[in-house]
């Protein structure tokens, strides 16, 4: 089980420390920052990981640029709450700058082992 909360801040890669799962709100990882060391099964919820990111409406539809630094898991992103259609699969220590046309289509995300195919 991954614990934690998210934190908001200036865009940087040097705050995604280990073992958070990080998203930014523009590609290149700039604009708002927010990282968590949980799973969020609802990005718009006032009270998830991620609730000091934009404010109430939290990261939904927002994140152009991830970095997973959990440890042990790969994390998937996906395009509606309640983990429902896969947008993208990141390995465990993956960074992109950009998904691509993918970009502000995040709506929850959550851990996958290591050892599952991205």
């Amino acid at each position: 089980v991954l614990a934690g909360s998210g934190t908001a801040a200036s865009a940087s890669t040097n705050q995604c420390d280990q073992g958070l799962f990080c998203v930014w709100t523009d590609i290149n990882y700039e604009g708002e920052f927010g990282g968590t060391r949980q799973a969020d099964s609802n990005w718009g919820d006032v009270f998830g990981p991620f609730t000091e990111f934009l404010g109430a409406g939290g990261i939904n539809d927002e994140a152009s640029s991830i970095w997973n630094r959990w440890d042990n898991y790969a994390a998937t992103i996906f395009k509606h709450k309640d983990y429902d259609t896969e947008v993208i699969c990141t390995p465990r220590g993956g960074k992109r700058a950009s998904y691509t046309n993918k970009d502000d289509q995040g709506s929850s995300h959550k851990a996958v082992r290591a050892t599952s195919t991205c």
